[in-house]
């Protein structure tokens, strides 16, 4: 399978080349849980080396399509360090207050990954200022991040981070109840934004605040 959709990317290479280009792809697709999220990853590699054909993509799309249950994305969630991964539905609650629509970024990739430290933090956060909260950004695969020119050590990659806010409550106060509660809540890293919040749990003794 791998191999199959490897050379549906690779055209007008010698067979050196070709094999090369196919054994790197299958190495990165191997780490992926994901075949739409490996496909991304691909075509970003491939995308300085080789000629990308519109028309494999597609195709490669339709058939993962007819593999993914109907009505369901894939849905990794982190806790404890070790990844949890299942077919979900997009109206799942995944935590109290928000489902998974809510969080997933609006880039046609149906998978989300996300960690729990981060899931509950903001949870938290809804239920302490009673008020509803708008995710403006959440998981990034490295194609969509790299489209929003996100670092390319952005937590969102990993599934550790949420960009968000919340209703008729100033950012400024927002970042006053995290930076007082950061370790009751897991978060290790702040922004706060003229409209939005940014929060993650990246690996930190303490909380890193970015201005």
């Amino acid at each position: 399978m791998f191999k199959w959709f490897a050379k549906l990317f690779v055209k007008n290479k010698t067979t050196e080349e070709t094999n090369l280009h196919i054994e790197e792809l299958e190495n990165e697709l191997l780490k992926k849980t994901n075949l739409i999220e490996a496909l991304e990853q691909c075509k970003v590699m491939l995308e300085d080396k080789v000629e990308i054909r519109d028309e494999s993509i597609r195709e490669f799309k339709a058939h993962i399509n007819e593999l993914i249950p109907t009505g369901t994305i894939a849905l990794e969630l982190i806790k404890d360090g070790v990844s949890e991964f299942k077919w979900v539905s997009k109206e799942l609650s995944v935590v109290k207050s928000f489902k998974i629509k809510e969080l997933m970024q609006d880039d046609g990739t149906e998978y989300l990954k996300l960690n729990m430290i981060i899931l509950n933090a903001i949870q938290t956060i809804r239920d302490y200022f009673g008020k509803p909260i708008t995710v403006t950004s959440g998981y990034r695969s490295e194609a969509y991040n790299k489209a929003v020119r996100g670092s390319s050590k952005s937590q969102h990659i990993l599934g550790n981070a949420i960009d968000f806010k919340v209703k008729d409550v100033s950012p400024t106060v927002v970042n006053d109840f995290i930076k007082d509660n950061w370790q009751q809540l897991g978060v290790t890293g702040l922004e706060v934004g003229k409209s939005w919040t940014h929060i993650d749990c990246r690996n930190s003794n303490t909380l890193v605040v970015f201005k």
